[in-house]
């Protein structure tokens, strides 16, 4: 069946896509989706018209103009963006390639405006983008989401400035373009940007039904609820026996610009800490990559559930959640409630839905196992 489907959209090419997600499929890696299989022969196109070589690549930007400059992904959590992003990422034929997540490449953005703020450069964001793209022909972007005006302007110059130098792109996303700013401020300065990608990337609509991360959750769990003293005191036991009963450490680690990340305790690769220390003051991404860095399991308390009065809160646990993630740590949690039930009603901001998604996962067996 699946064969006939890529058939139909004429897939037959020297790097085949169709054929290693076949593969992982007889190998029991990953199973059958439609939605998934309907969105290789857009992958592919643009893996077929790369040149392979670097001399090519560059003459074919100066003698034609792209209108199709990559591939614009997205769809809800846990339908396979991420790992079909990879299928390409593996299979992409140029040595002059890139996959990095949204967080980490807006920290480098930041970083590199804050090392030129003073200098020379009149235009950090514009000598950015052109330093990207004289050392990259193709950028995986993954996640990509704008939730405040800073970032979107930034996003704004730089990606127009890439796109139009011709670095392909391919990003992933759990929101549409014309949503991608909703509810921001000042949304009509972002919609030229908008535009720019719809006219520039094709966008593709992953329409999976099935959450790939909601797995069964593991037996000995690390999610305890509610917030009561003896499920504190259980939180604190399990700390200590992963510190095996040692003293533990109170100095603060710093984080990013010399800031100090407040934790309770830690202890070598162990950390410790209370949810308002570390969410409920203004840290940011680089501060909880550089938590994800230093540590392997972060045992977290007073969890608390998610509304409006909360709103700033749960975006940084969101972004916490991300960096832990992304670079596979631990979680173990004392919260007001279950998972399931961590967001008040009609609170269905996307990045909590990828938060909820992203903690469900954490917790089974096949995330401790990774």
């Amino acid at each position: 069946m699946f064969k006939k489907l890529l058939s139909r959209h004429g897939a037959s090419r020297p790097i085949a896509l169709r054929d290693i997600y076949q593969q992982q499929i007889d190998q029991g890696q990953i199973l059958y989706d439609d939605a998934q299989a309907h969105t290789l022969p857009y992958l592919q196109a643009l893996l077929d018209d790369l040149p392979r070589s670097k001399a090519r690549f560059w003459q074919r930007l100066q003698t034609q103009r792209r209108q199709v400059l990559g591939v614009y992904l997205y769809g809800e959590v846990g339908r396979g963006k991420s790992m079909l992003m990879d299928l390409f990422w593996q299979q992409c034929p140029v040595r002059e390639k890139r996959r990095v997540h949204f967080h980490t490449f807006m920290l480098e953005v930041h970083d590199y405006m804050h090392r030129h703020r003073k200098g020379p450069i009149q235009d950090p964001i514009a000598h950015f983008a052109e330093h990207i793209h004289h050392q990259t022909q193709v950028l995986c972007f993954d996640e990509f989401h704008v939730i405040d005006i800073a970032n979107a302007m930034i996003l704004k110059r730089l990606f127009t400035r890439l796109l139009a130098l011709g670095t392909l792109v391919v990003t992933t996303s759990n929101r549409p373009p014309d949503t991608l700013y909703q509810g921001g401020y000042h949304p009509e300065l972002f919609q030229p940007f908008i535009d720019f990608l719809k006219n520039h990337l094709q966008v593709v609509e992953l329409r999976g039904q099935h959450d790939y991360r909601h797995q069964p959750a593991s037996h000995d769990t690390h999610w305890l609820h509610p917030n009561t003293p003896a499920n504190h005191a259980r939180l604190l036991e399990h700390y200590r026996t992963l510190c095996q009963q040692v003293s533990t450490d109170t100095q603060a680690v710093r984080g990013i610009y010399g800031r100090k990340l407040p934790l309770a305790a830690h202890h070598g690769r162990i950390a410790l800490a209370e949810f308002n220390a570390l969410c409920g003051q203004a840290l940011g991404p680089a501060d909880y990559q550089t938590l994800a860095q230093h540590y392997d399991v972060l045992v977290l308390s007073h969890v608390p559930r998610f509304g409006p009065d909360n709103h700033d809160a749960g975006k940084r646990f969101s972004t916490l959640i991300d960096a832990l993630y992304f670079y596979r740590k631990q979680l173990m949690v004392c919260a007001d409630t279950a998972i399931d039930s961590l967001c008040l009603p009609g609170e269905n901001a996307f990045y909590l839905k990828r938060m909820l998604s992203r903690l469900r996962e954490m917790q089974s067996p096949a995330y401790h196992r990774g």
